[in-house]
């Protein structure tokens, strides 16, 4: 029995005898790759509960196939399992279940938190993460879960399950050419605009006013920088002999880069399997693919733009920290403008993260 497999025993019996003892609802919160979804399939089968009505929900469709190689590969069957986006769940809210599971608890939004919150009331509720921030904790503990089982990327690194990794920022001035357009149809460059933005925003804030439309208006102005897309480029020829998997915010970043991509808008529905299976280098992703997929033999992974939502950061990190082979360090490139706004929400954004493996250029 190898470490991970000697580490979910563990995560098993610890659940199990919370159950015993009459606590029959968790969270487990399990650094991706290190077995979430296998641990959840023994404790169903040491439970005796593998006939009992389930029901199982995911953010993210691609995370439908982890459960279907799992299940393969103990023998498992679920013959009374339904599966569901978590987007679908009003569905199956009004209905009774036995054993409720949440994969990627801390991704659902108010609207759907309305339904899970009902689903809690199932007589066995696993809650399944791998990066779970503070406030995502506190939101669970708000509606009646805390977590069971704890373990971190640290852990997972120094007991071998996963790869070391290294973070470089790369910060980059906001272009100053003029190519886009003011409210007037005037030309104007990205730089101009997104301090036009922030000039209303802070006079909004004085008056007491909100500014969340032009803050995400602003934001996309980050998210399709033209300066960020020309240094997006010279990464990726000077990296050209890596494997690389690319996250963007919008689809035209993408787009503009030259190389595969795949998004929900994609008409090649091929090119997400075949970088999988190394057919070409290079992929840029548009909002798809943070959590539940493994990416086997990245070198590194880049993001053009982030959130500050630590957890959709951490899932994206760990797409490149496989351990594919002995000594690896997983290298991850963040672009950021030298904009205080953004280098502010990037600093909380890595707030989790070891500050010795960051080096901001």
């Amino acid at each position: 029995m190898n470490k991970r497999e000697q580490l979910q025993e563990e995560w098993k019996s610890k659940f199990c005898q919370q159950v015993r003892a009459g606590n029959k609802k968790h969270v487990l919160n399990i650094f991706q790759r290190c077995g979430k979804t296998p641990v959840t399939l023994k404790i169903l089968k040491e439970l005796g509960l593998l006939n009992k009505k389930i029901l199982i929900s995911y953010p993210d469709n691609k995370i439908l196939s982890s459960w279907g190689n799992a299940m393969e590969k103990f023998n498992i069957s679920l013959s009374n399992v339904t599966f569901t986006n978590t987007a679908s769940l009003k569905k199956y809210s009004n209905e009774k279940w036995d054993v409720y599971i949440q994969d990627e608890c801390s991704d659902f939004s108010e609207e759907e938190e309305k339904h899970i919150k009902k689903l809690y009331e199932s007589e066995y509720v696993l809650a399944l993460s791998g990066t779970i921030s503070k406030e995502s904790e506190e939101r669970l503990r708000a509606l009646g879960l805390r977590i069971l089982i704890k373990y971190s990327n640290e852990e997972a690194i120094g007991d071998g399950l996963i790869a070391d990794y290294s973070i470089e920022v790369v910060t980059v001035p906001l272009s100053e050419i003029k190519n886009l357009k003011d409210s007037k149809k005037r030309n104007i460059s990205e730089k101009k605009k997104y301090d036009n933005y922030s000039y209303v925003m802070t006079k909004l804030r004085n008056e007491g006013k909100n500014t969340m439309f032009l803050a995400l208006q602003r934001n996309r102005i980050l998210q399709g920088s033209h300066a960020k897309l020309l240094k997006l480029k010279l990464l990726l020829n000077n990296y050209s002999k890596e494997r690389i998997l690319i996250f963007t915010g919008l689809i035209k970043m993408a787009e503009q880069l030259g190389i595969p991509t795949f998004h929900s808008k994609s008409k090649d529905a091929t090119v997400f399997d075949r970088f999988i299976k190394r057919e070409f280098s290079h992929m840029a992703v548009a909002k798809i693919g943070e959590s539940g997929v493994s990416f086997p033999s990245l070198d590194r992974v880049i993001l053009s733009s982030f959130t500050y939502d630590e957890e959709a950061t951490s899932q994206i990190i760990s797409r490149c920290m496989m351990l594919d082979y002995e000594g690896k360090t997983a290298k991850i490139t963040i672009l950021c403008s030298t904009e205080e706004a953004e280098i502010k929400k990037l600093k909380k954004t890595l707030s989790d993260f070891n500050e010795n493996k960051i080096i901001w250029k």
